[in-house]
């Protein structure tokens, strides 16, 4: 409940499934419609007469009860238009790319992945997001320390691109990030993905303002 409003998370290829389910339900019910109100009724009306081998002769035709048959018969046909054995066919692929992932050696880690003497590699939970991580270029992982009250304090950070920057102990003591940021905004300006990298850092921190009332005295806090 504290969380607020819950949105399941679902893999683009079900998203785009499923834009495709609703186009084509939609589709089926314009041409049903389309087929049996317009195209049976205007039928009927012209050559009802003619067919008196459908209909029973020298009784007027219902034909509202035959538009109704004709509806149900066009949904019958065109409902081979919704793919739902296509839903079913990416799970199993899902499934097939699960063993994949599973036993691919670079998967695995020989400095964490040793447990009780036997290599433990990747291990799938949920098949339901595979083509996303395709998609994922930064990773970030952070520690708060809220119930052990850590002292978090910046030594180093290391790129794919084998930059490493780091702060002696004299800067971190002081504070003092002046060397390692002008090292840092000079390849920005070389590297493209260095410079997104950055952005990325800073778009995905939040920053809320909290507003706090101890008897008469307000105190505004940032985090």
């Amino acid at each position: 409940m504290n969380e607020g409003r819950y949105t399941q998370k679902i893999s683009s290829s079900f998203a785009q499934t499923n834009i495709v389910l609703v186009i084509n339900f939609i589709s089926i019910i314009v041409l049903l419609l389309l087929a049996s109100q317009i195209g049976n009724r205007m039928w009927m009306a012209l050559k009802s007469d003619d067919h008196f081998y459908i209909f029973p002769e020298g009784e007027e035709v219902d034909r509202e009860k035959y538009t109704f048959r004709s509806m149900m018969s066009f949904f019958i046909l065109l409902n081979m238009m919704v793919p739902l054995d296509l839903a079913f066919l990416i799970i199993v692929s899902k499934l097939v790319f699960t063993v994949f992932i599973e036993n691919d050696a670079r998967m695995y880690s020989e400095e964490y992945s040793f447990e009780e003497g036997e290599v433990v590699g990747c291990s799938v939970k949920n098949i339901d997001m595979h083509e996303d991580f395709v998609k994922i270029n930064h990773i970030f992982c952070d520690k708060t320390g809220t119930l052990t009250k850590n002292k978090l304090i910046f030594h180093s950070i290391a790129f794919t691109n084998n930059r490493v920057y780091s702060l002696s102990q004299e800067e971190r003591d002081n504070n003092n990030f002046s060397l390692m940021s002008s090292a840092i905004l000079n390849q920005m300006e070389k590297d493209d993905d260095f410079d997104k990298f950055w952005k990325c850092i800073c778009l995905c921190h939040q920053v809320s303002r909290i507003q706090l009332s101890l008897s008469s005295i307000d105190v505004s806090k940032e985090q």
